[in-house]
């Protein structure tokens, strides 16, 4: 397991983690990770703009594999300190609306499908 904690530049932490299935692959995204925050440190950037930056710094890599669950990472911790800045739940930050969602396996799931059958 990866755990990536991106630390802004007005003290908000973004995060985001992954499993890696081998010790190799976790080495591998971190040092991309490190490589991807030494390409922007000190620049003011969204999502987007990080994302097409880092692309093209990657692009002979290859963006897939390990580069590529490094900058969904990367772009995942950005998502989440935005969120924590607006302050909203990321869900509504990505356009989504707010709604009462059954967890799986509750009583009441459980009575409402008891109820179909």
């Amino acid at each position: 397991m990866l755990l990536v904690d991106l630390l802004n530049e007005d003290g908000v932490t973004g995060r985001a983690h992954t499993f890696c299935h081998r010790p190799s692959g976790a080495v591998a995204i971190s040092s991309h990770l490190l490589e991807a925050v030494d390409l922007l440190k000190g620049k003011d950037s969204t999502p987007f703009d990080v994302a097409q930056t880092l692309s093209r710094q990657f692009a002979l890599l290859g963006r897939t594999g390990a580069v590529r669950m490094a900058l969904s990472l990367f772009d995942m911790a950005m998502w989440d300190a935005m969120a924590q800045m607006q302050p909203v739940p990321l869900s509504t930050l990505l356009g989504s609306r707010l709604r009462p969602l059954l967890a799986y396996d509750n009583r009441e799931a459980k009575l409402k499908r008891l109820r179909t059958i």
